[in-house]
């Protein structure tokens, strides 16, 4: 499992198969990561962050023998560091080596 990591991959693609090659088969791993359009909506984001929505990541994803088995989106209230209530989206992917 990795959270909120994916933003920071300098090759996303290399991590991506390598996870590949060290999973069993029909072993599983879950990248949970906020979805791009809140990401962006974030002052300190800027081009610091690499930002995935689905697209992207079923993009990445399909140059690789892993498959998503399941996208679980989920909606929660957060309080922002400026103490403001704030919707984020985040989306937890299951990925599955055949």
């Amino acid at each position: 499992m990795s959270v909120n990591t994916v933003y920071f991959w300098s090759n996303p693609q290399k991590l991506i198969t390598e996870i590949e090659r060290v999973l069993k088969p029909s072993g599983i791993c879950i990248l949970t990561y906020a979805n791009k359009e809140f990401m962006k909506s974030l002052p300190f984001v800027g081009d610091k962050f690499q930002l995935f929505g689905t697209k992207e990541m079923e993009t990445l994803v399909s140059a690789s023998y892993l498959k998503i088995d399941e996208l679980i989106h989920k909606i929660e209230q957060v309080t922002s560091k400026t103490g403001d209530s704030v919707e984020r989206t985040y989306t937890l992917t299951k990925l599955k080596k055949e």
